[in-house]
């Protein structure tokens, strides 16, 4: 009887082809990498980056980072937490493109129509209203300019860029309007009552002689 022409291995014991340690490797790979040491500037920026990217066994570190008592913390918050810079920079870009120049001149102005308004010592309410104020200028005064340019646009655009431009025309009034309103608030009240000063004044008067 002729034997078959492919034989079954003498022996299927992993352990006598290396098989213990190719399992060993693939156990490694699987066990969970340590974590960065926020403690120190490379791992700190490494836990943001893996934040970026969604990895939520990195939250607790990156709520370490971002308390105001950790050094650093409060800078954190500013730079990722400030939505009026972030709202000012997506204007910025969508109104200046690539140009560098023309970014940083309408950041500047952005910003100095805001301290402008704000003054040498607003209350915490009348900052986010000045925030507002100068973001509402901007974007009442950029649809302006696009308005303008009307060439090789079809009726439909020129209409919604027409609308746009009421829009953003009254919300730069609604801010100015609820802003003033708030530094009304803050003004202290004076009153003089004109009527009792007059009767006071008639009750001390010396008679005639």
């Amino acid at each position: 009887m002729p034997e078959p022409r492919c034989m079954p291995p003498a022996s299927t014991d992993p352990s006598e082809n290396g098989g213990d340690a190719v399992s060993a490797a693939t156990s490694a790979d699987k066990l969970p990498k340590p974590l960065p040491d926020i403690n120190t500037p490379e791992g700190a920026i490494e836990v943001l980056k893996l934040a970026a990217k969604g990895r939520e066994d990195v939250l607790p570190l990156v709520r370490k980072l971002f308390d105001p008592e950790n050094p650093g913390g409060k800078d954190l918050i500013e730079w990722y937490g400030n939505s009026y810079a972030h709202a000012r920079n997506e204007l910025i870009k969508s109104a200046a493109g690539t140009s560098l120049a023309f970014q940083e001149g309408l950041r500047r102005k952005i910003d100095a129509v805001r301290d402008e308004l704000a003054g040498s010592n607003p209350t915490p309410l009348e900052r986010i209203l000045c925030e507002r104020v100068a973001l509402c200028w901007f974007d009442a005064n950029e649809t302006d300019r696009r308005y303008i340019d009307q060439t090789d646009i079809s009726f439909k655009t020129a209409e919604f860029r027409e609308n746009r431009r009421d829009r953003a025309h009254k919300r730069f009034l609604a801010a100015c309007k609820a802003l003033a309103a708030v530094r009304r608030m803050t003004v202290p009240a004076l009153q003089i009552n004109v009527a009792k000063r007059q009767v006071n004044q008639q009750l001390i008067s010396p008679s005639p002689a």
